[in-house]
């Protein structure tokens, strides 16, 4: 079953070559008990780690059922190991953490078998050695025979074919190292026994068989075999790797025995993850205010289209291109760039689509064209008053109507108070005296002033249109018989800082449809090439078409400078803008494409530029604290695996791969990481709750900081990875560790 042929073994000690093993030649039969006798250094513990697979040998071969191992990778020594050989130490090598019952069933939670045979089979080995009623109990609870009985039920649990002991009487008094030989005795009847001893008396007891060794070399076997009973039995087949849930209860229960250490390690790793969490929650939260600030405000903001608009994307794309200073000293290079980005909306082709387009106009709330054209306003002492203080409605503002109404006919407007507070300058305008603290609501209904048409400054005398100025009678009598329009409410708009009179959309079209009536329009559009003013011919400099436009207000109605969407909610917004999209796809002329603003997603997409900016220096700053506990948790593994010497080579004793050791100590810093991402999250859940209410009594926002459960998982997740990358390396040099060396200190 068992032949050593030639087999030599030597150690390399302060550079010099110290030979343990010179050609051992040795054959052992399927059921025995061998003593192995010699002095201290003589070389037997040597000989017995060799037949159990935790030393390597220099030359020559162990032959394993005929089968020669000298190919023998890692792996099948892993395997040999857990199903063939079962080590009893002099020292008891039990791991302290661990019940009875878990030390037993550690070499066959690597055999792959099920757990309930696992639980069965390691009852029924404690059961043989008298433990039974004791495999709840830690190591630390049993006397030294008992421990050692455990170390005998863990090397049978797995029912293997050789028994190793070494010296297992040599830390027990005399009547209960009697009772551990009667043990292996009687398991010698079924298995092969090979035990490493100095009691020369016990030895000659007990065993079947006494092989003396000296200085490396057997100088006496009494019973030797002769090579012909030996079986020929299968192949090893490799063993399973340790589980996962193995390597985790294990470095759990570890972790339990220390857990001031573990809970310190955890809460400080969960530092970063704090700030990093408090960073994205917060952002979330700014970001969920601005998005909802923008779905609530939406329908006061419109999708603009202008006449004439500014490609910024261009300036955008110019920032990024090559470029840049790259010209010689003293000379300037010739751009292929235009001097200006303003582009020419055709919005006389996308106002005809829109009034034949019943998609836009069913997810519009309003849509109203905008022309540039100056109000003439007059009070009654002739003088006009700056149009600065008068505005357009707000379609679908929220205003509260204080007193009277919202304005609703082109003669009507309405005086527009932040705060129930009026200007002086409106109070001058209005004809009242600034002196006073207050005035009452019906003081301001009624006060009128009147409207004059741009091309009422013009009257045609001898063939020419010669401009009046306000000292004239003539210009006089046009105001005296203008428009007149009249204040019938006041208003209250808590999103204005200011006031000022605002008036609607019906104006525009009333001077529109009058101006249109005049001669000096008709004239004008009969003659789009000269300014019939000064009879100059238009050009792109001092006499341009558009200055005359607004001047006069001689606007064509299908080609306003603007066009305003007002959107009925923030759905209808997609919509509009796809359709607006899908007009541009179905454009032949890059002429024809229409560049729009939004204008409040330009600004909602500005502040969480700046928020996203800010929150990417902020988790830059406080991963410097994830890079302090990635280093913490790499030193405090490495403690680990110096404290766990004994264990591991405990394991590797019993059949652990060295893949199984590293997949232990990574288990444990995935714990730890785990510990330090929950533990971050309910520090970070508190702070949130606490920012909170301190946010929503000062400011009035309601949940700044937003959690996140996909944010969380994230964290969770960081924080394990990161922790694995800190454990990596004392992993990988635990799972290197000599299991001879290790198991040798103890």
């Amino acid at each position: 079953m068992l032949e050593l042929k030639n087999i030599s073994k030597s150690y390399l000690v302060n550079k010099t070559k110290q030979v343990v093993l010179k050609d051992i030649n040795i054959s052992f039969r399927d059921k025995e008990f061998v003593s192995i006798l010699g002095a201290s250094g003589s070389g037997k513990t040597t000989l017995l780690n060799i037949i159990g697979g935790l030393d390597s040998y220099d030359s020559g071969d162990l032959i394993i059922n005929n089968i020669s191992t000298k190919k023998y990778k890692s792996k099948d020594w892993d395997s040999y190991r857990n199903k063939k050989i079962g080590f009893v130490f002099q020292n008891y090598n039990l791991i302290n953490h661990l019940s009875i019952l878990d030390n037993v069933k550690l070499s066959l939670t690597l055999s792959g078998i099920s757990k309930f045979l696992i639980k069965k089979k390691t009852i029924e080995a404690l059961n043989k050695v008298g433990l039974k009623d004791h495999i709840h109990k830690k190591p630390n609870q049993l006397s030294g025979g008992q421990m050692q009985r455990v170390a005998i039920a863990r090397a049978l649990v797995n029912n293997p074919d050789i028994i190793l002991a070494d010296e297992p009487t040599g830390a027990l008094d005399s009547n209960t190292s009697i009772s551990i030989m009667n043990i292996l005795k009687e398991i010698s009847k079924d298995k092969l026994v090979i035990m490493v001893t100095h009691n020369e008396k016990l030895a000659s007891k007990y065993s079947t068989r006494i092989i003396k060794i000296e200085d490396g070399i057997i100088v006496k076997d009494n019973n030797p075999s002769l090579n012909n009973n030996a079986s020929n039995k299968e192949v090893i087949n490799r063993k399973k790797n340790m589980s996962l849930y193995t390597s985790l209860k294990l470095s759990l229960l570890n972790m339990f025995t220390k857990k001031k250490r573990t809970l310190l390690t955890s809460f400080a790793a969960s530092i970063g993850i704090v700030g990093i969490a408090l960073v994205l929650f917060i952002n979330k939260g700014f970001n969920n205010y601005i998005n909802e600030f923008e779905k609530e405000s939406i329908s006061n903001y419109p999708i603009v289209i202008e006449r004439k608009t500014y490609d910024v994307f261009d300036d955008i794309k110019d920032s990024f291109s090559n470029n840049k200073d790259t010209c010689s000293n003293n000379k300037l290079c010739v751009s292929n760039k235009e001097d200006t980005n303003i582009i020419q909306n055709n919005i006389i082709k996308f106002k005809e689509y829109i009034s034949n387009n019943n998609n836009i106009n069913n997810y519009a709330s309003d849509i109203i064209y905008d022309y540039d054209i100056d109000l003439n306003i007059y009070n009654k002492d002739y003088k006009k008053i700056d149009d600065k203080y008068f505005n357009k409605i707000k379609p679908h503002s929220n205003y509260e109507v204080l007193y009277g109404k919202i304005p609703e006919s082109y003669d009507e407007l309405a005086l527009v108070v932040s705060n129930k507070y009026i200007s002086k300058d409106l109070l001058n305008i209005l004809d009242l005296d600034d002196d006073k603290k207050d005035y009452s609501y019906d003081i301001f209904i009624n006060k009128s002033f009147k409207l004059i048409l741009n091309t009422n400054y013009y009257r045609k005398e001898n063939g020419k249109y010669i401009k009046y100025d306000i000292s004239s009678s003539y210009l006089r009598d046009k105001i005296d018989n203008g428009l007149e329009i009249k204040v019938v409410g006041i208003l209250k708009d808590n999103n204005e800082t200011s006031s000022s009179i605002i008036y609607t959309n019906k104006l525009i079209n009333y001077l529109l449809e009058n101006i249109s009536k005049t001669d000096i329009f008709k004239d004008q559009i009969n003659n789009k090439n000269l300014n019939i003013i000064n009879n100059l011919e238009f050009n792109d400099y001092d006499n341009r078409y558009e200055d005359l436009e607004v001047s006069l207000g001689i606007y064509d109605i299908n080609n306003p400078s603007r066009i305003n969407i007002y959107v009925k909610d923030y759905k209808s917004k997609k919509d509009i803008i796809k359709y607006i999209k899908e007009y541009n796809s179905k454009q032949t002329n890059k002429e024809d494409i229409i560049l729009y603003t939004d204008m409040m997603k330009s600004i909602v997409d500005s502040f969480n530029k700046i928020i996203n900016i800010i929150s990417y220096i902020l988790i830059g700053f406080v991963s410097i604290s994830l890079i302090v506990s990635s280093i913490m948790i790499s030193i405090i593994t490495y403690i680990s695996v110096l404290e766990r010497n004994k264990e591991i080579g405990i394991l590797r004793a019993i059949g652990s791969s060295k893949k199984d050791i590293k997949r232990i100590f990574i288990s444990e810093v995935i714990i730890e990481g785990f510990m330090a991402g929950v533990i971050g999250l309910l520090i970070t859940y508190l702070l949130c709750y606490l920012i909170n209410i301190i946010v929503n009594k000062y400011l009035f926002i309601n949940n700044i900081a937003s959690i996140s459960i996909y944010y969380s998982i994230g964290l969770v997740v960081l924080s394990v990875f990161i922790n694995i990358l800190a454990g990596l390396k004392p992993a990988r040099m635990a799972s290197k560790k000599n299991a001879v060396e290790l198991l040798r200190c103890e």
